[in-house]
């Protein structure tokens, strides 16, 4: 699969247990560099948590932090995000 022509992303996964929830946090290398998002899953009819004192931000709603929009910047647009959340 590797020699098929995609989008892609290099990054590292680690998940938690936290309570009945799972936290996952995902670590980029290469051009998003200095990227680091954490996801908890939530049903429906959950409140959102409050963000933990390390968050930077939230981007629950920025479709720029999507794994699709995220595997299609090239090294510029990553700066520029990457730069952007880390203001």
């Amino acid at each position: 699969m590797a020699a098929l022509d995609a989008a892609t992303l290099s990054k590292a996964r680690w998940r938690w247990r936290l309570g009945i929830r799972t936290l996952t946090v995902d670590v980029f290398h290469g051009h998003l560099e200095g990227l680091v998002l954490a996801e908890v899953e939530l049903g429906a009819d959950d409140d959102r948590l409050a963000l933990p004192p390390a968050a930077v931000a939230d981007v629950t709603d920025d479709n720029r932090y999507a794994g699709g929009a995220l595997a299609t910047l090239d090294a510029e647009g990553a700066a520029e995000l990457v730069a952007r959340i880390n203001r």
